[in-house]
């Protein structure tokens, strides 16, 4: 019978200030299991993190143990993103909000551009509705329903666009 393996998850993340909770993976030996975050504290003190992997035997004797205080390992990892993070040039910047600009113009040109091509589908069969001849019924009936599909797509369109929104840059 073959062993079936369990995936491996990421444990929950718990209440409380420790920034990597459910990210660390325990280096030591290479053991990689998932570092459990553990909180504690003394006669009304904060509570404070630290990162613990420990490992049992099955006499309950601890055979791996790793304890890493989490505001030292927190603080090492914001000092690194923040000093990766640079700041952004004029030029760079200037560029993203002409590009963000320049989609917002378009996406605004398109939705018109739809609205207007919905409210000519309905002048155009309203206009066929008026010049069809009385005697011909079933064709008056068939340019009806055309009409009428046509005013529910122009509702539909006038709703999304006013549910839609889109970001605007000033």
């Amino acid at each position: 019978m073959l062993a079936s393996r369990r995936p491996t998850l990421r444990p929950l993340v718990g209440k409380g200030e420790a920034l990597l909770q459910s990210l660390l993976r325990c280096g030591a030996d290479a053991c990689n299991r998932w570092m459990k975050t553990k909180y504690w504290g003394r006669d009304g003190l904060a509570r404070t993190a630290t990162y613990t992997c420990l490992r049992q035997n099955g006499w309950g004797d601890t055979t791996h143990k790793v304890t890493v205080p989490a505001r030292h390992i927190d603080h090492v990892v914001v000092e690194h993103v923040l000093g990766a993070l640079t700041a952004i040039d004029d030029e760079t910047a200037r560029a993203v909000i002409e590009r963000s600009q320049l989609e917002q113009a378009t996406l605004e040109r398109a939705q018109r551009r739809r609205l207007l091509d919905a409210e000519e589908d309905i002048q155009r069969i309203r206009q066929l509705l008026l010049n069809l001849s009385p005697d011909l019924q079933h064709a008056r009936i068939d340019s009806m329903a055309q009409y009428d599909a046509a005013v529910q797509r122009h509702l539909a369109l006038k709703t999304q666009l006013a549910t839609e929104t889109i970001p605007r840059c000033r």
